[in-house]
Formats: C-alpha cells, structure tokens, sequence
C-alpha cells in the first residue's frame, strides 16, 4: 500500500558537513519566533541544540527505509507543525512518499575540498576527537566519499514538494534572499527568521576552515 505522504513534518535532507543542523535550527527557530542564536561546537556543527524530534542521527550510509522508520516511531517534542528534522537521506524518490515536502542541500564538484574539510573539523575533530596524524587520511576518505555521493545531492528543479538549496547559497550566499526561499516555501513569516544566526554561523565556519586547512 502507498502511504499518505506526511504534512506535518518537513525534512531537511543533506550530506553531512553542508550545514543541514544549522539549517533546521533557522526553521525550528523561526517557527517558535526563538530569536536566540543557537548552540555551536568550536568549529561550527549545531547538533546541540533543541529539536522537534528524540531521535539519534543515523549517517548516509545507512539505509533510507530505516532513518524513515526511525522518524516515523520517534517521539515530537516540538511545540506545533511543521515539525523539522534533519536526515542523511539520499534517495528523494522515497523522501517524496513519505513527505509532502522537504528540503534538499546539493553541492557540486568545486565545493568537495571545503566540504571535506569542513567535515573533518565538525565530525572527526569536535565530535569524535581523532588525532592530529589521522587528519589527512579522513580528509582523503572523505573528499572520495563526497565525490561517490555527488549524484544524489545534485541541483534540480524546485517544486511545491521539493526544495532544492545549494551549498554555495548556505555558506556564501544573500541572506535575505535564502530566507525569502524558505519563508515561502514552509509558510513561516519572514520576520521570523534570524539573520544574524547565518552570519554568526558563517564566521566560525569560514574562521576554521581556514586554520584546519593550515594543519591538515
């Protein structure tokens, strides 16, 4: 049987090190009119931070069907819809049976460099503390793992259930302009949303890329 897809909940769905967490934590916020920035790791990553959903991260190389299981059985601490999450789902096929919208992160060949990096100094660094002499090899592992995964986070065409955001508009792009995308398409009024969020996001990014890149 075809399910329903779900109206309630908007996933947002990307690789990791795009800035997916920090972009659930713009909607969440904005939707509970939370003006506060939110909490950051010492290179950036936002997992941290309050969530609509009691629900761990399962990574892309999980299967789809479970993480999708996963959301379905978990608990909503979210104070009202539209409910985000953030999940590594690759296959948008599957995202549009189960979801009446989402929202997709892309990036494109010349962001795998940084996006490697990036990865490193939120995952491998903050979350998982490796040493400094196993920085190049998951720098490396990473970089080909990006590059393997690439056709599944490739831009497209947005529609009314699907929408696409670039990389590129995330970490260097108008914030105004990202926020008037987003506010149109979950309905939340654009006066809800923090802009200083982005920037501050942007600045511990940017600031660390460039020293991870000085130690790696």
């Amino acid at each position: 049987m075809t399910p329903t897809p779900i109206s309630n909940i908007i996933p947002i769905t990307f690789m990791g090190g795009t800035g997916g967490a920090m972009l659930t934590q713009l909607l969440i916020k904005a939707k509970n009119l939370d003006f506060s920035d939110i909490i950051l790791s010492e290179h950036g990553h936002a997992h941290s931070n309050y969530q609509d959903f009691t629900i761990c991260e399962f990574g892309v190389t999980y299967p789809d069907m479970h993480k999708i299981k996963h959301v379905l059985n978990s608990d909503v601490i979210g104070k009202y819809p539209p409910y985000f999450i953030s999940l590594h789902l690759k296959d948008l096929e599957l995202s549009k049976k189960y979801f009446n919208k989402s929202i997709r992160i892309t990036y494109d060949n010349n962001d795998i460099s940084d996006l490697a990096h990036i990865f490193v100094m939120k995952n491998s660094i903050d979350i998982q503390h490796l040493k400094n002499t196993l920085m190049p090899h998951k720098l490396n592992e990473r970089e080909i793992f990006l590059k393997n995964n690439l056709s599944h986070f490739k831009q497209s065409q947005s529609d009314d259930a699907l929408l696409f955001v670039t990389w590129e508009e995330i970490y260097n792009g108008n914030i105004s302009k990202l926020i008037n995308t987003l506010a149109d398409f979950t309905g939340i009024p654009k006066i809800n949303f923090n802009e200083n969020l982005i920037n501050n996001w942007r600045h511990v990014t940017k600031t660390s890329l460039a020293e991870i890149k000085n130690r790696i």
